[in-house]
């Protein structure tokens, strides 16, 4: 009998926990990175790129709710990847970003637009596509694990790309983060590739253009949606001025700034909690989910979940959507009934 090596351990442990090879969990999280970098990369550092582009700070805005405005064409991604395969959508858009962020580095003042709606299009296209391969490929009682690990690369974009981008901004110049994003996305499109394997997909329903409304005018469907719409404007609105207000009142420059970023980045790690606590998608997680500190967190983590006993200060969530599975749990595990 051939002994067992210790990576061969190590490995069989980590595919038990998450139920997905570490390579192919950590090839999602590095695009998963360069996506999240594209996304946040203008917001700490509008006042350099207005000035690079020949605009001013609202002209440069307004670039921003372009990018911004591209997300309500996300829903369309969904059936594109389910047709064409998600890893074509997901390297699809790291090649989009390329595009984009190459654009934006040559363009002057208006002529920015186009590159930054392409820019818009990318995390639209790469969200979903990329739910759905996990979602393909993990088991359901392990898929909030892995998409929990996963949502951690929003908050690293924050801890390290951002202050990386700022160094680079102040000793090479705007366009440098732009010109190295577009390396890295044609890197990361090339990875997904080759690196990730086809998944048979497991959609159990093929819903028609009215069965699709009329899931959309559900009444917890418009909640969810509602509330992540508000969500996203307080968020858009506090990282879309804070680096403004920071450079123009305290003077701090880009380097300041992106440092900056990272406090608010290991604020955001603390939001996204433990992957080993699970995630909303699992059942054991699904009526917790919330935002908040860890001290908010102990009426949802194992503690005392009667609701009469849960911190006040946490901000509960409804649930978030995900395929169910046919057979229905046991009982007492908090499943879908």
């Amino acid at each position: 009998m051939i002994p067992t090596t210790h990576p061969t351990v190590l490995q069989n442990k980590f595919n038990t926990f998450f139920g997905i090879s570490a390579q192919i969990l950590g090839t999602v999280f590095l695009a998963r990175l360069i996506i999240d970098t594209g996304v946040r990369i203008v917001y700490p550092f509008i006042p350099q790129f207005s000035v690079g582009l020949g605009l001013t700070v609202v002209g440069f805005s307004w670039l921003i709710f372009a990018r911004s405005i591209v997300g309500l064409i996300g829903p369309i991604f969904g059936p594109l990847a389910d047709r064409y395969s998600r890893r074509k959508i997901m390297a699809a858009s790291l090649l989009c970003q390329s595009v984009a962020a190459m654009g934006v580095a040559f363009s002057w003042q208006w002529w920015a637009v186009l590159p930054m709606l392409f820019f818009g299009l990318a995390p639209a296209a790469f969200f979903p596509a990329s739910q759905a391969y996990i979602s393909d490929k993990v088991v359901y009682q392990k898929r909030g694990r892995a998409m929990g690990t996963i949502e951690f690369a929003w908050a690293i974009a924050g801890i390290i790309s951002l202050p990386i981008i700022g160094w680079m901004i102040s000793t090479f110049g705007w366009q440098a983060p732009l010109l190295v994003l577009t390396l890295t996305s044609l890197l990361g499109a090339g990875l997904v590739w080759f690196v990730l394997p086809q998944v048979e997909h497991r959609s159990h329903l093929s819903l028609n253009r009215a069965e699709i409304l009329q899931v959309w005018f559900r009444s917890n469907v418009l909640a969810a949606v509602g509330v992540s719409m508000l969500v996203f404007v307080a968020v858009s609105c506090l990282m879309t001025v804070w680096g403004i207000w920071l450079s123009t009142s305290f003077r701090l420059d880009a380097v300041a700034l992106g440092l900056v970023a990272t406090g608010i980045g290991r604020c955001r790690r603390s939001e996204a909690g433990d992957p080993a606590q699970g995630h909303p998608g699992d059942r054991s997680q699904a009526r917790h989910g919330f935002f908040g500190r860890p001290h908010l967190q102990n009426g949802a983590q194992g503690g005392n979940r009667n609701p009469a006993h849960r911190p006040k200060g946490g901000f509960h969530s409804p649930p978030q959507y995900q395929e169910q599975p046919r057979v229905r749990p046991p009982a007492g595990e908090g499943g879908v009934r």
